[in-house]
């Protein structure tokens, strides 16, 4: 038995918008068992192209019941059926978000006759259910109606068993499958191709453009992941209903697909990436001796060659880290660029600081403090290849750091992974140094051992 719905709604977005109309059709394969269509009155006003595409406005709902007052009964027309839509996704999580709303769960097996059609009618110049109907000359009666669009997905589905010499539909319902999770323009073939390996993925629009960069130990089962997600907020339904293509890079081990994944999200701005768009380093730290002796730290915007003990991205996170270093050495504010004023800095009369800045302690005893801080940093500006797994049993990866910068990453075999520092450096891509490939290489590096370290001659 299939219960096949459609639904209008006032907007695309099942967390934001609400649902003003439904018909349930229940079908047992050969004729329909039951009949089902009902006005809900929504919890925003129809915006006015919405009542241009579907002749529904606001007045027409003000006397409408809400669906708390109808779930029970949708719940009970739907029981034990397979529901069946087109682009189902779309309405299905429509439901469960009203649903949930009432207070109520839904789950249903689902079947999606947009996706259903791709493959089996393969070619056509459209699959919107309209376009799709006139090529297959499919009668309609009303266009963007709950009912009348029912009924046309009622007469594909029909189509549809018919032509499935593959056993298409029965594949669909497996269990766990989750194949009406899948974006409906996407083909699953795509994601079944997918490797079990470390790497950068890419989902593509329409016209082959950006729409979202992720990384993964296994691209595969990563992928898998957005698509069987159970979740239907405003942004997924978005980017599934986005998606008509995809694409990767094996990247041979986590660390080199992080990195790679942080530099294509800078490189193409992906409207559903919402992390890491904008970073470079635009501030360097340096370490200077005044006239009296006393080592100071000092922060200036970085041009093209510089060498800065440390670069920083913005002002913010250039001064939480000398603040951090201050507290840590005992260092001065003012002598490391955190506090002005002509006399003694301000942690002077409260004993925080012992007086560098007005000079009561010699300037000897207070640079062994800046020279341990100093040590710290440069642990951290070590210049050295790491080597991870490549992508293939062949080869290796390397990353190159040198003072603490971060020049990029190559693949090469594993004896010359393993050579000079200055030959390695000759295999890599260069990439650009930024705050967040430092803190993943450090991170990773502190937290994770299946890598090894050559640091240069």
């Amino acid at each position: 038995m299939y219960s096949i719905i459609d639904i209008e709604t006032t907007g695309n977005h099942a967390h934001r918008h609400s649902i003003t109309e439904i018909a349930v059709i229940n079908f047992d394969g050969e004729k329909i068992t039951h009949r089902f269509s009902s006005l809900i009155k929504p919890d925003t006003a129809v915006p006015l192209f919405i009542s241009h595409l579907t002749g529904i406005n606001s007045a027409m709902l003000a006397e409408a019941p809400l669906f708390a007052e109808m779930a029970d009964q949708i719940l009970e027309l739907t029981e034990g059926k397979i529901l069946v839509s087109h682009n189902a996704h779309f309405d299905y999580s429509f439901l469960k978000s009203a649903f949930l709303a009432a207070g109520k769960t839904f789950q249903r097996k689902t079947l999606c006759t947009l996706r259903l059609s791709r493959q089996i009618f393969p070619g056509m110049n459209s699959y919107s259910l309209d376009r799709l109907c006139r090529q297959l000359e499919i009668s309609q009666s009303v266009i963007h109606r709950a009912e009348g669009d029912a009924l046309a997905a009622l007469e594909l589905l029909k189509l549809i068993l018919k032509e499935d010499k593959k056993g298409i539909v029965a594949a669909q319902l497996k269990k766990r499958s989750g194949e009406f999770n899948i974006p409906p323009h996407l083909s699953k073939e795509k994601v079944q191709l997918l490797p079990d390996a470390p790497g950068v993925y890419y989902f593509l629009d329409q016209k082959q453009k950006v729409l979202y960069v992720g990384k993964a130990k296994s691209i595969r089962s990563r992928v898998w992941q957005h698509f069987l997600s159970n979740s239907s907020t405003r942004v997924k339904t978005k980017l599934m209903n986005s998606i008509h293509d995809l694409r990767f890079e094996l990247c041979g081990n986590e660390l080199v697909a992080m990195l790679k994944e942080s530099d294509e999200i800078k490189k193409h701005f992906p409207p559903f990436n919402v992390i890491q768009k904008i970073s470079d380093n635009n501030l360097g730290l340096y370490c200077y001796e005044d006239g009296n002796g006393y080592k100071r730290f000092a922060l200036k915007k970085l041009k093209r060659g510089d060498q800065p003990l440390i670069s920083f991205s913005s002002m913010l996170e250039a001064r939480s880290f000398l603040k951090e270093r201050t507290r840590e050495f005992e260092l001065c504010p003012k002598l490391c660029n955190l506090h002005r004023s002509n006399g003694a800095c301000f942690d002077y009369e409260s004993g925080l600081c012992d007086g560098a800045c007005i000079g009561s302690i010699p300037s000897e005893d207070y640079n062994e403090r800046v020279d341990a801080a100093l040590f710290a940093m440069q642990t951290d500006s070590l210049s050295c290849v790491i080597i991870g797994e490549g992508r293939t049993k062949k080869e290796s990866s390397v990353i190159v750091m040198e003072h603490g910068k971060y020049l990029g990453f190559g693949f090469t075999d594993h004896k010359k992974a393993e050579g000079k520092f200055s030959s390695v450096k000759k295999l890599i891509e260069p990439y650009r140094d930024n705050h967040e490939v430092q803190m993943i290489i450090r991170s990773y590096l502190q937290n994770r051992n299946d890598f090894k370290i050559i640091f240069k001659e």
